[in-house]
């Protein structure tokens, strides 16, 4: 489980990396692409248009947080599935 006492928005791109060191035992390799998309935009126009930098910030955090859960659920399946492998 990842334990962080803040997560926030800058979080993001050293979250992402640690999915290539997990592999998905369910074979979804591109289930991230839409949150990373949605993170790029918004990243995007809170440079562009400070009024909404704030709005922006909040975003890029909640996906920063969300791509850490995704990572931990990837993590806890695989060790469900390598504890039912040793359990054979």
């Amino acid at each position: 489980m990842m334990a962080t006492p803040e997560i926030g928005s800058h979080d993001f791109r050293a979250i992402l990396s640690v999915r290539d060191l997990v592999p998905d035992l369910l074979g979804s390799r591109d289930s991230f692409r839409a949150i990373q998309a949605y993170y790029a935009v918004v990243e995007k126009l809170g440079r562009l248009f400070p009024s909404i930098a704030k709005w922006s910030e909040a975003e890029t955090t909640n996906c920063s947080r969300y791509v850490a859960v995704l990572i931990d659920q990837r993590l806890q399946r695989n060790f469900a599935c390598a504890a039912q492998v040793h359990g054979i």
